[in-house]
């Protein structure tokens, strides 16, 4: 019974589901309109934008918060989300560069940043909503958003000490390094620092210092929002381990004691700013870990797990009416191939869980 206090049986339950489910979309379709008059009559009071400019600024607007908000609150993104730019990783960097320039306080520089990220996503999602950029384009294009923010940070922080930049890498990790980043991502990054010299003329600490101090310029929120959020604990031993390993470290880490959803973890792990010959040189080193010749019962028992946990957060997701990309406590269910069609072979490098999942053709 509904009403007498009896208890519901499942299809009582489902279509009560559904039906809250149909009114909080109605719900968001009249609050949807609401905020695409609000952005419309903001840009004809405070823009010259042409009637064309605003047919793709509604569109936009009509799809999140976060474009009705940026358009909210600079107006002349109008005209930068209008015009035609290359998303490719040299020219967002080139663009970057030239919106650093001259700048040198540590505060402006990242309201730098927050604005060329606010300006670079609005232009990304114009081409995705109008079907310019499919997903492949557009994840594409936001891990080398992620990329020239962080490289810029970073080099900000190092200033002071010439010289410490070559000791450091970041590695982009999960779809940071996989080129599959979406609009909601953390940024997963793993630093390490090549192995001291004797006579080291920076001192551990310093250098320490640099990466805490990007990673600050990068996730801490502001008036202006932040760059990307920062997630450092897919490094070993976790948020316990050190925040800045040495290259012989991370070897004898991974090589030693090294788990399986961390060989999946690392599977697409990439190099992204600092000495990035640095990061190829530690991914060379671990190949045997990556890439092993054969398979023991605990790895397949750990594959087994893996999938039963990809599985169950789909589930939740579903429940919960997220996308299944929002998740970002699962493992991606391609790096599990590593384990298994990896076996030996350093061809088969995933990396790009959208090549490496099987197409829906077949």
């Amino acid at each position: 019974m509904l009403g007498g206090g009896g208890v519901l049986t499942q299809a009582q339950r489902r279509e009560r589901a559904l039906k809250l489910l149909r009114e909080q979309e109605r719900g968001e379709e009249v609050a949807a309109l609401g905020i695409v008059r609000e952005v419309l009559e903001h840009l004809l009071e405070h823009s010259a934008a042409s009637p064309q400019e605003l047919a793709r600024c509604a569109l936009l607007a009509s799809q999140g918060s976060y474009p009705a908000r940026a358009l909210m609150r600079d107006a002349a993104l109008v005209a930068r989300v209008s015009a035609q730019r290359d998303l490719g990783l040299e020219a967002m960097q080139a663009r970057l560069a030239h919106a650093l320039a001259g700048e040198r306080e540590r505060e402006a520089v990242m309201e730098a940043l927050r604005a060329f990220k606010q300006r670079e996503s609005l232009a990304i999602y114009a081409r995705e909503v109008e079907g310019v950029h499919g997903v492949r384009e557009t994840t594409r294009a936001i891990a080398h958003l992620a990329t020239v923010t962080l490289r810029a940070a970073l080099e900000h922080s190092a200033s002071a000490h010439p010289g410490a930049l070559e000791k450091i890498c970041a590695l982009g990790m999960g779809k940071l390094g996989g080129l599959e980043l979406n609009y909601s991502s953390d940024v997963d990054l793993i630093f390490l620092r090549c192995d001291p010299a004797p006579g080291e003329d920076i001192a551990h600490e310093v250098l320490e210092e640099i990466v805490r101090d990007a990673v600050s310029m990068m996730d801490e929120r502001t008036e202006h929002g932040y760059v990307f959020r920062v997630d450092l604990r897919l490094r070993p031993e976790g948020a316990r381990g050190a925040l800045l390993p040495s290259l012989s470290a991370m070897r004898e880490y991974y090589l030693g004691w090294g788990r399986t959803w961390e060989r999946s973890a690392m599977s697409k792990a990439a190099p992204v700013a600092g000495n990035l010959e640095l990061g190829e040189s530690l991914l060379a080193q671990l190949e045997p870990f990556l890439y092993r010749k054969y398979l023991d019962f605990q790895v397949i028992d750990d594959l087994r797990q893996m999938k039963a946990l990809v599985n169950q957060n789909a589930a939740l997701s579903s429940v919960a009416g997220r996308h299944p990309d929002q998740l970002h406590e699962a493992p991606s269910p391609s790096a599990g191939l590593t384990g298994l069609k990896g076996l030996g072979k350093r061809t088969f490098k995933p990396g790009r869980a959208l090549r490496a999942l099987p197409h829906p053709s077949g």
